[in-house]
């Protein structure tokens, strides 16, 4: 890992994701105490500024995964075809009581690590394997460890009897946040991984609301799965609960209505498309969040059942909104080109995660999370480049990741480095 105090990223195609800010099909991005600074076809650096020759590389935000059970890593693919009634009925419990403390540590440390070699430089980590203190604090210092940006979402453990009971959420998280408040550092924030209407009772799921808007932090829950169906968003409109603070996770079946009450509330969707299809959650609902004129991110949701990486991601969303309706002048299905996909990946995960202000696109002011990859022949246009991203985009082909300026991975052959 390299840190640098000022650094050039000269002559890259720069895909901003962000409509203030112009791509650029040959530009440069400066980067100084962590922030973009600017962003143009040629920017004059500072004196003793670094300078890396980034030229013929494509140069977008770091991915982001809005939503993963983190320790489930070390199960990768293990769960291939395996429904999401005997996850919870064969798997999950029985699973999630081997894991220690120290294991838990070393499986999210050695994920986070390949998430960042994979170009997924911020992850949402829904961690109900939360079996007793000591595991939160594992979580924690696995991501401080790896160097990336974090959410810690501190779920009750799948193996205490929480789920469907009238259990309140785990007294243990009052005491995390208490000790590290609800931003342990500028990389990390803390979120409430709460069961919700769907797998509590709704007075249950009242009271763990309320009470983590009591700890000031973010709430995310599971909602709309095909195992439950509809109404779970309508109870949480009817209790007055719906606000910002809230993420759902899948909304597979979560009625047109319902999403409109998500879009109204300000309320932020997760989605993880091949987890959802290939453990028969429900149709990822991409289309229908878009239909309503909302907006999501992506995530993996379990390696157990899903590649861990976010290329993977887009190039399941891109194609299963390509099979939308096309439009009579030969229009894509919206939400289907190469830029909407990446968005997903990037400025909607950052939404859904509530990191829009921090990262998700490349605009003076934000943390310079920043990816670049080597596309598989010389890029002609921006539009090109958008789908060299989405549909060859591989941990393979990526010769650079930053979060917040700092060098997590640079090859060594590729890149010519210089003085200011």
């Amino acid at each position: 890992m390299t840190t640098t105090r000022s650094l050039l990223l000269r002559g890259a195609t720069v895909l901003t994701m962000d409509d203030a800010v112009p791509d650029l099909i040959v530009g440069d991005v400066l980067i100084r105490d962590g922030y973009v600074r600017a962003v143009a076809q040629h920017v004059e650096a500072p004196a003793g500024t670094e300078t890396l020759d980034v030229a013929g590389l494509i140069l977008f935000p770091g991915l982001i995964d809005a939503h993963q059970h983190l320790w489930e890593a070390p199960y990768l693919l293990r769960g291939s075809g395996m429904s999401i009634g005997a996850y919870f009925a064969d798997f999950a419990g029985q699973a999630a009581a081997a894991v220690t403390a120290e294991g838990l540590y070393e499986s999210s440390r050695a994920a986070l690590s390949n998430a960042i070699r994979s170009g997924t430089t911020s992850t949402f980590d829904w961690c109900h394997a939360t079996n007793t203190p000591e595991h939160a604090e594992a979580s924690l210092a696995a991501a401080v460890s790896a160097g990336t940006r974090y959410v810690f979402g501190f779920g009750p453990s799948l193996t205490a009897g929480y789920y469907g009971s009238d259990r309140l959420h785990p007294v243990d998280m009052d005491a995390f946040v208490k000790r590290h408040g609800s931003r342990p550092s500028s990389l990390i924030t803390v979120a409430a991984a709460l069961r919700g209407p769907d797998l509590s009772p709704r007075e249950v799921a009242e009271a763990d609301i309320r009470h983590a808007r009591e700890l000031s932090i973010p709430i995310s829950m599971h909602v709309g799965t095909h195992r439950v169906g509809s109404g779970g968003i309508e109870a949480l409109l009817e209790l007055g609960l719906l606000g910002p603070d809230l993420q759902f996770v899948h909304v597979t079946d979560s009625s047109a209505s319902e999403l409109e009450m998500i879009r109204d509330a300000g309320a932020r969707v997760a989605i993880p498309p091949i987890a959802e299809i290939g453990m028969g959650t429900g149709t990822p609902p991409m289309a229908a969040v878009l239909r309503s004129h909302g907006n999501y991110g992506l995530g993996v949701d379990t390696a157990l059942s899903a590649p861990p990486d976010m290329f993977s991601q887009m190039r399941a969303t891109a194609t299963l909104l390509g099979q939308g309706e096309w439009s009579n002048d030969g229009t894509p299905p919206v939400g289907s080109d190469p830029r909407s996909v990446l968005a997903a990946a990037t400025a909607g995960a950052a939404w859904a995660s509530w990191m829009e202000d921090e990262v998700g696109s490349i605009r003076p002011g934000k943390f310079a999370d920043l990816v670049a990859l080597r596309p598989s022949r010389p890029i002609q246009s921006v539009n090109e480049a958008y789908a060299q991203v989405v549909w060859l985009g591989h941990p393979s082909a990526i010769e650079l990741v930053l979060i917040a300026g700092d060098i997590k991975l640079e090859t060594t052959t590729a890149l010519g480095r210089g003085d200011t």
